[in-house]
């Protein structure tokens, strides 16, 4: 009979850069919570349209509207962006990326460099500008450093509940007819796959049930932009946390094109990257 083996399979344990590089992208895409949420009070205020939906989906959308806010992983709009604040600032799908904190005020500078890099270095004026680019990555590289440990851990969880039971929601077969897109969706949207279907669909929800939306009406291509600057946001991240950029010269200019697509989503860069707020 063979035994079984005791060495622990760690390969799945995520790194750090990865947790906080998964919560940016909840972060820049909170909106999903919420659609969630209004779809299970839809559920209740019109449910002749919720006829043929699996009783396990239902449950879900019943725990849903009665246990936000009073359940660990079930935070609340407001809940989540208070957990969200202190490490991301105000939420990058709704502030302007600038809002004084330390910060973002920071990451401004980081993003300043990156494109003092890609738009005007010339050969020779390289080696400065990289360690331009450097120098500024220390401090946000501080800044999410001095979040490692059990609190950030939790609001991971939290965050990340709440977050994958709303996407079970809206994208079930069942319920996404009901908003009128007929074609399957991509099992990882919309943290890992940009499926446009979730897109419509996300386009669709948020026009009829807008009352429940603080967002109010986003629009598919709204959604899609907000996409992009969560995946350019977590591979900063996660290039910012990473000290092999204090000598890897490859790794860097990696990290530097990312900063790059990542600020001209955020509409950072362009008419020149604005300042720190003084406010």
């Amino acid at each position: 009979m063979a035994t079984a083996s005791k060495t622990k399979n760690t390969s799945t344990v995520p790194s750090y850069g990865t947790l906080l590089g998964l919560m940016y992208r909840r972060f820049v895409l909170d909106c999903v919570a919420d659609l969630g949420y209004a779809v299970s009070v839809d559920f209740i205020h019109r449910p002749e349209l919720y006829q043929d939906v699996d009783p396990k989906v239902a449950a879900l959308m019943a725990t849903f509207q009665s246990t936000i806010d009073s359940a660990p992983n079930m935070p609340g709009t407001q809940t989540r962006a208070m957990l969200y604040q202190p490490i991301f600032g105000t939420s990058d799908a709704k502030g302007t990326g600038n809002d004084g904190s330390s910060y973002q005020a920071g990451r401004l500078q980081l993003i300043a460099s990156a494109v003092g890099f890609a738009e005007n270095a010339q050969p020779v004026g390289q080696p400065m500008h990289r360690e331009r680019v450097r120098s500024a990555v220390v401090p946000q590289r501080d800044h999410f450093i001095g979040f490692k440990g059990a609190s950030i851990t939790q609001s991971s969880l939290r965050t990340n509940g709440i977050f994958e039971i709303a996407t079970k929601i809206i994208t079930d077969d069942n319920v996404r007819v009901v908003f009128g897109i007929n074609q399957k969706i991509d099992p990882a949207w919309s943290l890992e796959s940009n499926d446009s279907q979730g897109a419509k669909l996300v386009e669709k929800i948020s026009q009829q049930l807008q009352e429940g939306i603080p967002a109010g009406p986003i629009s598919r291509e709204r959604f899609i932009r907000l996409q992009r600057i969560a995946e350019k946001g977590d591979a900063s991240i996660q290039g910012i946390l990473d000290p092999s950029v204090e000598t890897d010269d490859e790794k860097l200019d990696a990290l530097i094109s990312q900063l790059y697509a990542w600020g001209s989503d955020l509409g950072l860069i362009g008419g020149g990257v604005q300042q720190p707020s003084t406010v």
